[in-house]
This record gives C-alpha cells, sequence and structure tokens, in this order.
C-alpha cells in the first residue's frame, strides 16, 4: 500500500465527485479510500470524530488508524480489489476503541470505484467487530443517515421501500403505516399539484429521470412543500422500467433555504479551481510573443463559437461589459499596467452571445514583465458566477430581512457556551434589561439579578436542569428593569453543537409586558372583530342579492335567470318535463316617459312586475331582461291552451288603466311564448324562439301573444339573408336611382322629380322599397341608402345640364336617423355650390311634432343651403296645426290614399280640398300623389293644387328617358 497519501484539491476527477457525493451529506463519520488505503474524502462527522486539526487528516493513509494487530488482515483484504459491494468487514481503530465498517463502491462510465467506511454506530459492537453485520449492507447505513426521505420502487415484485427520514419529513409514524400507501399518498397531495405528480410519473418511466415540486399535507394537517427526485435504475430487457429510487426533501422552510446557500456557498470554492468546464475558463497573454489563448470554456461561458478570436484589445473588453463596471475594469487594467498590483481579482458583467448580461468572475496574475515594468505575460480564469451572483443576493437579502425583523421587533439574542460556562448577549438583550453599561457588567449577573425575587428560584431551576438534561425550554417571567418598571420576558433556549462539535445553547428574548396590557383591548378588539365581520356578511349576502335582482322592481335580473336556468337542466331532464319561455314588451310604454316622465315609466315597470308576480306559478322564474321587457321562464310548463290562457289573462290585467299622480297610464303587453320538448333540453333555440314570437306578437299590431312556430324561424331567416344582401348590395352598387316627374298642374309642365331609390336584386330582380326598406332600417342602413341616392341624383343633375337640360327641384327622401344626425350640415355644405337646387322630404307622422335639438338645428341649415322642405304623406300621420306653423315647409305632399277616392267621394273630395286651403292660407304649395287618370288631373285643378305626381302622368324612370323628357336650359 502506499503511504502518505493526500486528498486531491479540487475534486476534478470522477472518483472526488463520486466520494463527495456519497459522503458528504452522511452525519455518521465515514470516509471515502481508494484501492491503496489512500483517504479521498472524509465529511465533517470524521473530523469531529478524530478531533484533530482537519489538515492532518489528510496526511496519512487509513492504516494508520487500523489497530496494528488487525493491518496485515486489512491490507490483504482491502487492498487489489478483493473486496466487492456484496460485502463488508470491520476492523477496530486505535483512536477511541471505535471499529470502521468497509464495503467497496462499484464504479460506472461516469464514476470510478472505490472503498466507503463509515463508523460502526453501536458502540457495542466495539468489543466484538466480527459480529456486528449490517440488515441492508452499506446502503442501509447511508440510506438511514441521509438528511432526505430515500424511496426506490420494484415494479416486477410490486415492492416499496421508504426510508425513516421519508416518513419523518411527513409527520408519519413508520410502525403504524401500511406496507402500500399509494392510495393514501395521492389523497395528501394537494389537488392543484396532482397534474404535476402525473406529468412527473410519465416523464420519470419514459425518460429516465424526474424532478417534481410539490404540495402534500403533514400529519399535523398543515400543507408542506416536497421536491421529489427520481431516477430508473433498471430495466428490463424490452426497456422498460424494472426498479425506481429517489429522494424527497422538505423545502417548506427559510432555514432550509439558507442551509442550501450555505452549502453552494462552501462548494463553491471546490470549483473555482476547475481548469476548464461549462462555467469555467482559462486565458494566457503572452505580449512578448504576441499570443492570446482562451479555453473552449472561456468562449463557451460567453456563447462563442470555436473559431471566435476572443478579447484583442482593451477597448473590447470595454464595449462587451456593463456601461456600469467599465470605470471599475479600466482602473483595474491601469492598475496592472503600472506596476500597482500584479494579482487582480474582478467581478464584472458582460453581454453574452444572446444578448442578456452573465457575471464574470475574473482572476489573473503578471507572471511576468519587462525592464520597465510593463506587463509581458499574463494567466489567469475566468468564471461565469451568474448563478452564485443571484443565490448571493438571496441569501443577502434573507439576511438583511431575518436583521431587520430582529431590530423591529425588539428580539433580543443570546448564547451560552456549556463547557466554557459563558453567556453572550447581543445590544439588543441590553436594551431589554435596560443595561448602558455593557462592558463592566456581565450577562450571567445581570440575568441573575434582573429577576423578579417571586420569579427567580424557579427559573434558575428550570434553566439549570435544561443545561444539564441538554432540553430546550420555554420560559415566562418577570424582570426588574434597570428603570425599576415592571417587565415581562419570554425566553426560548435550544441545544446544538457547532461546527467544531461545541455545545451550545442558543435563544431569544423578547418584552412581553406591552401584550400584557394589551390583552383587555385585543379581546374587546376581537370582539368587535367579531361584529364588523357579521356585519360584512350582512352586506355581502346584500350585494349578492343586488347582483342577482332588479333594482327598480326586485324581480330576478338576467344573472339569476341564467343560473335559475343552468340549475334545472339536470332536474329536466330526470322528470322529462318541457320547458317554456315567455318573452314579455311592453306596448306604448316610451310615450309614457316621454310626456309623462321617467318617475311615470319606473311607476308602470313596477306594475307590471306586481302583475307578474301576482300570475307567477310553481317551477318558474320571472325576470326584467331589459328597460321594458320580462321574461318568465317555466321548468314544469303545461300545455299550450293553458300557456295562452295565461298570456291572455296578463295581457287582459295590462289593459287596465293604472294612475300615476292623477294621470291615466295605458299601455299593453306583447309576449312571445316557445316551449321546448325535446328528451335534452336546448334553452339556447327555446329563449331564441321567444323573441321570435314577441316580434311576430308586435308585428301583428301588438297588444297579444305569438306562439312560435317554425314558420316564424324561417321568416326570421329570410329577413336575415335579406339583411346580408343589403350589406352586399351597398358593397357592389346594386341599388338604382330612378325619377318620377312632378307637374305643374295647370300647364302640366314638369316642374320637378321625385328621387327614388330600387334594389336591382341577382336573384329576385327589381325591388322597390316596400320590399326591403323596413330591414334596412332594423340594420341602420336607411341613412346609408338615402345618402347614395342623394349623391346619385346630385351626379344625374350635372349630366342633364351638360346636355343642355335642367329640371326645376329634385326631391329626395330623408330618413328619422340621417335627419337627426348632428354631422348632417357638414355632410350637405357642398350644396351652396352647386346650381342644381333640392328639397327633402320629411314624414309628417316622424317629424312634424318633433321638438328635437339636432332637428331644429337641421333644418334651419338647410334652409340656409337653399333646400326645400316638403312633408310627405301628409294627412295620414297625426300631427297638429302647431306643428305645421311651427315647421312651416315650402310644400305639402298629400297621400296617395287621400287622392285617389276623391273622383267618386265628394267627402274625399272636401277633405282634399280643406288641406289644399290650408296650405295656401299658410303660403305653402301642395303637390297631390297618386294621381292615376284624367278626372284626378281635372278635380285637382278646380281645387287649386299646385303640382301633380302619380302613375296616370309617368312611372318612375331612369335618368336617360327622364333627360328625354326634360325641358331645355
Amino acid at each position: 500500500m502506499k503511504r502518505g497519501g493526500t486528498l486531491r484539491i479540487g475534486r476534478e476527477s470522477p472518483t472526488d465527485l463520486l466520494a463527495a457525493s456519497l459522503i458528504d451529506p452522511l452525519a455518521i463519520p465515514a470516509v471515502f479510500l481508494d484501492f491503496d488505503g489512500v483517504i479521498i474524502h472524509h465529511n465533517v462527522a470524521w473530523v469531529d470524530w478524530i478531533g484533530l486539526d482537519p489538515k492532518r487528516t489528510f496526511e496519512p493513509d487509513i492504516c494508520e488508524l487500523i489497530d496494528p494487530k488487525q493491518r496485515d488482515a486489512f491490507r490483504s483484504r482491502v487492498g487489489f480489489k478483493v473486496l466487492t459491494q456484496s460485502d463488508g468487514c470491520i476492523f477496530k481503530t486505535t483512536h477511541k476503541g471505535r471499529s470502521i465498517w468497509f464495503t467497496a463502491v462499484d464504479g460506472s462510465e461516469q464514476w470510478n470505484s472505490g472503498i466507503l467506511g463509515l463508523l460502526v454506530p453501536d458502540q457495542s459492537h466495539d468489543q466484538h467487530p466480527n459480529e456486528y453485520q449490517p440488515e441492508s449492507g452499506f446502503w442501509s447505513e447511508v440510506i438511514d443517515n441521509l438528511p432526505d426521505g430515500f424511496w426506490s420502487y420494484d415494479r416486477t415484485v410490486k415492492q416499496t421501500f421508504r426510508s425513516d427520514a421519508w416518513f419523518t419529513l411527513r409527520g408519519l409514524d413508520k410502525s403504524e403505516i401500511p406496507r402500500t400507501l399509494h392510495d393514501g399518498e395521492l389523497g395528501n397531495i394537494h389537488p392543484e399539484d396532482l397534474p404535476l405528480i402525473m406529468r412527473a410519473t410519465r416523464t420519470l418511466l419514459r425518460d429516465g429521470s424526474s424532478d417534481v415540486q410539490f404540495r402534500e399535507k403533514h400529519a399535523d394537517g398543515h400543507w408542506i412543500t416536497i421536491r421529489s427526485q427520481g431516477r430508473v435504475t433498471e430495466r428490463d430487457p424490452s426497456g422498460k422500467p424494472h426498479r425506481l429510487i429517489g429522494t424527497d426533501s422538505d423545502v417548506s422552510h427559510l432555514q432550509q433555504t439558507q442551509d442550501s446557500l450555505a452549502k453552494l456557498n462552501a462548494l463553491e470554492p471546490r470549483w473555482q479551481h476547475a481548469m476548464d468546464s461549462d462555467m469555467h475558463g482559462l486565458w494566457d497573454i503572452d505580449v512578448t510573443k504576441g499570443t492570446r489563448f482562451y479555453s473552449s470554456g472561456w468562449r463557451g461561458i460567453r456563447g462563442l463559437k470555436d473559431d471566435d478570436h476572443g478579447t484583442q484589445l482593451v477597448d473590447e473588453l470595454l464595449d462587451r461589459a456593463h456601461p456600469l463596471d467599465r470605470a471599475a475594469l479600466l482602473t483595474r487594467i491601469d492598475a496592472v499596467n503600472t506596476g500597482q498590483i500584479d494579482q487582480f481579482f474582478d467581478e464584472f458583467r458582460e453581454r453574452h452571445a444572446n444578448g442578456h448580461w452573465i457575471w464574470i468572475l475574473s482572476r489573473g496574475e503578471v507572471i511576468a514583465r519587462d525592464l520597465n515594468g510593463r506587463p509581458e505575460r499574463m494567466i489567469g480564469t475566468d468564471t461565469d458566477i451568474s448563478h452564485l451572483k443571484q443565490l448571493g443576493n438571496q441569501y443577502e437579502d434573507i439576511s438583511k430581512r431575518l436583521e431587520l425583523a430582529l431590530t423591529t421587533s425588539g428580539i433580543g439574542v443570546w448564547e451560552y457556551n456549556i463547557d466554557k460556562k459563558i453567556l453572550f448577549w447581543d445590544r439588543q438583550m441590553y436594551d431589554i434589561y435596560g443595561i448602558t453599561d455593557k462592558i463592566r457588567q456581565q450577562p450571567k449577573t445581570i440575568w441573575k439579578d434582573s429577576i423578579h425575587p417571586d420569579d427567580r428560584d424557579q427559573i434558575l431551576t428550570e434553566s439549570e436542569m435544561s443545561v444539564r438534561e441538554r432540553k430546550n425550554f420555554d420560559l415566562s417571567y418577570r424582570i426588574i428593569h434597570k428603570d425599576g418598571t415592571l417587565r415581562h420576558i419570554r425566553s426560548t433556549g435550544r441545544h446544538y453543537n457547532d461546527a467544531l462539535g461545541v455545545a451550545k445553547l442558543i435563544g431569544v428574548n423578547w418584552d412581553t409586558t406591552t401584550e400584557h396590557e394589551q390583552a383587555t383591548a385585543l379581546k374587546r378588539a376581537n370582539e368587535k372583530a367579531i361584529e364588523q365581520n357579521a356585519a360584512l356578511e350582512a352586506a355581502r349576502a346584500e350585494m349578492e342579492y343586488q347582483s342577482n335582482h332588479d333594482a327598480l322592481t326586485a324581480l330576478p335580473n338576467r344573472r339569476l335567470l341564467e343560473s335559475y336556468r343552468k340549475a334545472s337542466v339536470p332536474r329536466r331532464v330526470k322528470t322529462k318535463m318541457r320547458s317554456a319561455v315567455l318573452h314579455i314588451d311592453l306596448d306604448r310604454f316610451k310615450q309614457i316617459n316621454d310626456t309623462l316622465g321617467h318617475a311615470a315609466g319606473d311607476a308602470v315597470l313596477c306594475h307590471v312586475a306586481d302583475i307578474l308576480r301576482n300570475a307567477a306559478t310553481p317551477n318558474s322564474i320571472i325576470a326584467r331582461v331589459g328597460g321594458d321587457e320580462f321574461v318568465v321562464f317555466l321548468d314544469h310548463a303545461p300545455h299550450d291552451a293553458l300557456l295562452g290562457y295565461w298570456a291572455r289573462g296578463l295581457i287582459h290585467e295590462a289593459r287596465r288603466p293604472f294612475l300615476f299622480q292623477g294621470h291615466e297610464c295605458r299601455f299593453g303587453l306583447s309576449i312571445g311564448i316557445a316551449t321546448d320538448e325535446g328528451p335534452t333540453p336546448d334553452d339556447s333555440a327555446l329563449f331564441s324562439n321567444a323573441d321570435l314570437a314577441l316580434y311576430r306578437a308586435k308585428e301583428e299590431g301588438r297588444g297579444q301573444f305569438q306562439f312560435y312556430s317554425p314558420d316564424l324561424k324561417t321568416a326570421a331567416l329570410a329577413r336575415r339573408q335579406c339583411a346580408d344582401d343589403i350589406l352586399v348590395a351597398l358593397d357592389q352598387g346594386q341599388f338604382q336611382c330612378v325619377y318620377q316627374p312632378q307637374y305643374d298642374c295647370q300647364t302640366l309642365e314638369i316642374v320637378g322629380a321625385e328621387a327614388l331609390v330600387r334594389w336591382d336584386h341577382p336573384t329576385r330582380g327589381r325591388l322597390a322599397p316596400d320590399a326591403f326598406l323596413s330591414i334596412a332600417e332594423e340594420i341602420d342602413m336607411v341613412a346609408k341608402i338615402d345618402q347614395l341616392v342623394f349623391e346619385r341624383a346630385l351626379e344625374d343633375s350635372k349630366i342633364w345640364r351638360a346636355a343642355g337640360k335642367y329640371v326645376r327641384q329634385i326631391s329626395v327622401n330623408v330618413s328619422a336617423k340621417r335627419l337627426l344626425d348632428p354631422l348632417l350640415p357638414m355632410r350637405i355644405a357642398h350644396l351652396a355650390d352647386e346650381e342644381q337646387n333640392f328639397a327633402f322630404e320629411l314624414l309628417e307622422s316622424v317629424f312634424l311634432d318633433d321638438t328635437n335639438e339636432h332637428l331644429a338645428k337641421n333644418l334651419a341649415c338647410m334652409r340656409e343651403l337653399g333646400i326645400a322642405i316638403e312633408i310627405d304623406d301628409f294627412g295620414t300621420g297625426h300631427a297638429s296645426m302647431v306643428g305645421l306653423l311651427n315647421l312651416r315647409p315650402d310644400r305639402l305632399k298629400i297621400d296617395r290614399q287621400l287622392v285617389m277616392p276623391l273622383v267618386q267621394s265628394q267627402q274625399q273630395r272636401r277633405l282634399v280640398a280643406s288641406i289644399i286651403e290650408i296650405g295656401h292660407v299658410l303660403g305653402i304649395a301642395v303637390v297631390a300623389e297618386g294621381v292615376e287618370t284624367r278626372e284626378h288631373v281635372s278635380a285637382l285643378a278646380d281645387l287649386g293644387c299646385d303640382y301633380l305626381q302619380g302613375y296616370g302622368l309617368a312611372r318612375p324612370m331612369d335618368a336617360a328617358d327622364l333627360q328625354a323628357l326634360l325641358p331645355d336650359l
């Protein structure tokens, strides 16, 4: 065997890495040897057991510790690779009479093999070492001393093993747990983390390794966070996993985080000397030879390619360095160049090839200078310390927070050396006891003298027992403060051994006087909090109610209706009962709002809500879903006849006059009814069908109910198709403009023309406005069609003038929406520069009595631009004479329904004569529409009508046909 073997510093070899990974975590003394008996590595517990300077433990080989009587046997058994992993042997040592158990560790492609020695844990075996046979060999000793929980699973025999630490970190008693825990374990996993467990299991079986972090319920009920790492160690001939092993770690607490950071910091120096790896790189600059060497590791940590030349100039280094680090780098470079320093140690940020910043630790030394003191050759290493920086920042943040927490909380920290009987206090401890002279007074004396006489004997007895029996304590007692006041103190202490094995007791004190004084106040605050919680709960319940109910009528709103509908689905499916929806809309509600005000409208809505409540049936919900819209949803609906009877009763009840502040409010109800008798409820279609039935009820005259039928959907689809076609027609220019001439009643000369729209539909042919205008109004396209007709008429008038023809005035229809458009004056302002005269035709039923502000402004703008105002369909609306006087139009157009019968009816003739006379009295010209025969022409001339328009004179025609009839300029 070799003598005087030494530890290989840096542990670059696989053997060194294996040694560290095996024995560093063990709590029992452990050592790793090569097959020559040379000590390669040991753990901290080994140093504590040996009790020597750590440096000396590297000097001898293990033979120096073996009892001289057994050394020859030890060399023959351990040397020449005789010892195997399947067996072990025990040899007595000369140190403290203890024994060491040795076994071999087999190598693999990644690890070399070696010999591992463990101190026999049971001293009873020291006298008879050959009787010591670990139950599971070496691995049970390793596993039982691992700080993390170890587990393994043999899929062939369905057998699971878990170490004691696995049970401990979960708070479980191993003796009470059955062999198979799979179902119970999954039940303890946090529900949100179950998918992580499943994915990790699949990854482990597929890829051979896994690493997952999840939450699991501890035996005492709280959640802990566990990191589980697993590997497949054996597979069967087909490649299926055979044996799985892994470790579980509790990563819940801050202390474990600090320990992990400390371990990382402790491991860092071992890796700083690595010659070249993914985190380290070598560089060598020889100024004399003009060469610069950068290792592959140097390039790798920067993300550079192998053919990259590296840093050739100082400017290149500064360009890649972080702006905040350049000044310090430049200062250090100057110090090296001027001979102020030979060794340097720099930390700086440098931009990676991928664009992000990395931290570089650069250590170098000038190993040669010329006669002038300038560097000739420098060598060094660069290390990527980005991860260490991150960990360092985390550790620094934790330390600062801990220090700040102790300072701000007023907690004092003390430590007692049990062997030397020395007590140490921090600054906060002196402040708690009111001591200002910290040099002349000893903490132990201060503490004993300050304890209240009534508490002193008990506290001293309990503290002495804690030291003697090595038991932790938690005490509360009183002290006499330096200022003479009585203070309450809470003190806790915990035993531990420091890194050198010195037994110590560490603890904290904090002043709890304020807590005692505030106990009563806290009790009162707790009672008040209970009251406030009750009030908050009541407020929450009220908010929940308000969110589900209409504020005006207190009926359920759409949200509660939807919730009720969803909840009823299982019940309806189970009972196979049909559902029904009554969609209810108020008739003439807008008139009540406009004439009597919103207060009257609100009163009407509440009245309707009462009518619906009084008529409600079981298994139904009544909801207000819009301004004047209500819905009744029945999940146990009767037959149609009863539904119709019920709807008729609602309509009848709503027709009764309702008094509001002395005013009679008359309104009606329109109701659409839809039922669903299918095996699977289709509520979307049910509500949609009720809406279609309501539309039909309104279309048929309001104040009635309609049941849904398939033809309603067909009609709705036709209307929707027509709406889609209108949008396409507008884009493709399918709408055309035609003109119907207007004639002087006495001379029958053309004095004007009305521009009318026609739709050249690709499949339905040319359509008149009554085939599409109502649908265009529904989709808000009437104003756009009016604008199209107006622009086309303007262009045609220019063509006529260019041909030497003219028409005195062109009348165009203006929709309600367009006339109320506040931007209309801007849209028609260009007419001031046009030669053609225009007239805008307004519907009497809509505009004559309207006092809208935008309407008034727009009419005034039209007159300023010279646009004439005509009232269309006069005599069919409900306008008053006051409205006619206020508007003062240029023309009245008598509706064709009044004109056509006048040749047969004297009463109708007198009516038309009265309208003409009213117009002339007010200075308004009169146009008669619907002139179909010569008798109409003669009769209207006799009545003094000004202008005529109708099929008896001319049908609507294209612009080219009208041009042929127009007079010359």
